[in-house]
């Protein structure tokens, strides 16, 4: 099958989407398949560039929105490549320029169109500008994005999304189509133990003065308001812990990084909870196999890669509940759920007292549900979508 990805964001981007869609090409390609993917090159470049089966288009950055890259809508001779491909399916990752150029493609050359929804942008507008605290403003604000991001799902013969929160912004909309759920999925072999990662444990772990029994909680992605770093934050100060018993350690950068930092000075605490800044991502999976729990307070998720990663390191994920991703943490199995700062002091308190031998136990469990959850899993069941959408065009 020949196909053809249309994303704004691809490595060496750093993002959900770009990562899953990097796993997604590579495992196609694995499999047999041919694959194009056409997304955003760098902000500098004048002409559009071919290089790998990556089709690089002229671009801008948005410096506000963590420094995102979006194409204009791209012209037609910019897609020549893709005519030549000639793709079977067109699977379009996100819903602007490049996204609704690949619905527009779609659309002049009768092509299956199947588009994965990665997030609730009507929570997200405060990034673009389009809430300020006046209800008029934001009402018509939110009807204009609306309209705007309707086109590619009423669009689109298949909906998929890696989380049930896909349908009910659907709903929201006012769009009645299903919407498959396929979970994301990571290439698990990255994080696997090696003598390398042992030793940067024992170096970083030295540093930090983290002893055997110290455990150190991390939280890896955008330090902006979508993440709910702060209620993270505060969560861990209220239940009190002493340094030598638990650390708490934010990776990551954004524009909330700043006042973060500041919190936790201004409250004497940069002993238990250091943020460590931004981390290339090659370099992440040494930081955590450093580590001992993932944990965030984020609602905004669809289904967290950095979770994901971090239970690819062993790492059990302790996540404030998100009642429609639930099903994503199976209690005792691959980590807890917490609602409230009360909550969570006292699972904190649980995992600080397990035993030796029941602590090797959830993290034996973590690591065999990430192996379950496997990218050629995730490809073939896409791959039978994109069959379903053929079908459909066809008949």
């Amino acid at each position: 099958m020949r196909i053809a990805f249309f994303t704004e964001t691809y490595p060496p981007y750093i993002n959900g989407v770009a990562t899953q869609t990097k796993m997604l090409k590579d495992t196609y390609e694995l499999l047999g398949h041919e694959v194009l993917v056409v997304t955003v090159g760098s902000e500098k470049q004048k002409e559009k560039i071919l290089k790998d089966g990556v089709l690089y288009l002229p671009g801008i950055e948005l410096k506000k929105i963590y420094n995102y890259r979006i194409s204009m809508p791209v012209s037609p001779s910019h897609l020549e490549e893709v005519v030549y491909f000639d793709p079977d399916i067109i699977h379009a990752q996100n819903e602007f320029g490049v996204g609704l150029s690949g619905r527009k493609f779609a659309k002049k050359y009768n092509i299956p169109l199947v588009y994965t929804l990665h997030s609730e942008y009507d929570r997200f507008l405060f990034y673009v500008g389009l809430k300020d605290g006046n209800p008029l403003f934001e009402k018509i604000s939110k009807k204009l994005s609306d309209q705007f991001l309707k086109k590619l799902p009423e669009s689109a013969d298949i909906i998929t999304s890696p989380s049930y929160k896909a349908q009910a912004y659907l709903d929201r909309q006012k769009i009645d189509k299903k919407v498959y759920v396929i979970e994301n999925t990571i290439d698990n072999s990255k994080f696997l133990p090696s003598p390398k990662k042992d030793q940067f444990r024992k170096d970083f772990r030295e540093k930090y003065k983290l002893s055997d029994s110290t455990k150190a909680l991390v939280f890896v992605g955008r330090i902006g308001k979508e993440k709910n770093i702060e209620e993270l934050v505060e969560s861990f100060i209220y239940a009190n812990v002493d340094a030598d018993k638990a650390k708490l350690f934010i990776i990551g950068k954004g524009p909330d990084l700043e006042s973060i930092t500041e919190m936790i000075k201004e409250k004497n605490l940069e002993d238990k909870i250091i943020c460590l800044g931004p981390v290339d991502n090659t370099d992440i999976p040494l930081y955590l196999s450093a580590m001992d729990y993932y944990t965030t307070a984020s609602l905004s998720e669809m289904h967290s890669i950095s979770m994901l990663e971090g239970m690819a390191s062993g790492l059990p994920a302790l996540i404030k509940l998100d009642v429609p991703n639930e099903s994503q943490i199976r209690k005792g199995l691959n980590g807890y759920t917490w609602e409230d700062k009360e909550d969570f002091k006292n699972l904190l308190d649980k995992v600080l007292n397990f035993s030796a031998e029941e602590e090797a136990k959830l993290k034996e469990t973590t690591l065999a549900y990430i192996e379950n959850n496997n990218n050629i899993k995730q490809a073939e069941t896409l791959l039978a979508l994109y069959e379903k959408a053929i079908n459909k065009k066809n008949n």
